[in-house]
Parts: C-alpha cells; structure tokens; sequence
C-alpha cells in the first residue's frame, strides 16, 4: 500500500513490514500501557504475572509467525533456484509442521496460563477469542 504523511514523499509498505510494525508497537506500548492502567486493579502476583505472560505470547507468537513463515518462504524461493521439485514437495510439509507447533505451543500456555490456573490468579474475560489471533495470524 501507498503511504504519503504530511505532503513526504509517498512510500509503500509491504504486508510483512505493516505486521512487523504493528506487532512491535502493541508491544512497545501495550505492556506498559497494561501495567499503568492494571497494575493497582488486578491481584498482585501470580495474576499480573499471568497477564503479562499471556499477552507477551500474542504478540510475540503472531509476530514469530509470521517471520518463520517469512523465512520459509524465502527458503523455498532459494530451494526452487536449486531444485522445483523438492521446493514444491517440501514446502506444504514445512508450512504443516509450522502451523501445527504454533497451535501446539499456542494451546499449552493457553492451558497453563488462563484455564489451569488457580481461581484467583486467572486472566480475566474470555480468552478463547484472543487465543484464536495467534493461529488466524500463523495462517495468514
């Protein structure tokens, strides 16, 4: 996309560097934005700690995703140079492998850090659909 900011001259972004971007700034910003305004609202303790765990993992799965998957795509470009076949049986397999580890991982800290965790240190509100962010961004 096109971008032109106060009358500079117009730049275009791919869809990678908009997700990069976006990811680093909801981290940059969102955890000490969480800490300012929950910090005195929530348990202290186990809580805050599983807060900051959980949203660590959004943005940092959704982001590892995509450069993972980033990365397999420029390894398959290098891989068809070589040999178009391999790269075109390898790469399904490849993308399987990582989009079944991201659920994976994605499920066990879910479990470990909102279901499983004792009543009074639980992430509050429904997590399911904030889970899902991480596996609609790994299949992006």
């Amino acid at each position: 996309a096109d971008f032109e900011i106060f009358g500079l001259p117009s730049f275009t972004l791919t869809a990678f560097t908009a997700c990069v971007m976006g990811s680093v700034t909801t981290l940059a910003f969102g955890l000490p934005l969480y800490v300012l305004l929950a910090w005195g609202k929530i348990e202290r303790g186990s809580s805050c700690i599983r807060h900051l765990i959980w949203h660590a993992w959004i943005v940092l799965g959704s982001l590892g995703s995509w450069m993972i998957m980033y990365g397999l795509a420029l390894m398959y470009l290098w891989l068809k140079s070589v040999n178009r076949l391999i790269a075109a049986l390898l790469l399904p397999q490849m993308v399987v492998v990582v989009e079944a580890l991201v659920v994976a991982i994605n499920n066990k800290i879910f479990i470990a850090v909102v279901h499983d965790a004792p009543h009074g240190s639980r992430v509050g509100g429904d997590q399911r659909r904030v889970m899902d962010t991480v596996v609609v961004m790994t299949h992006a």
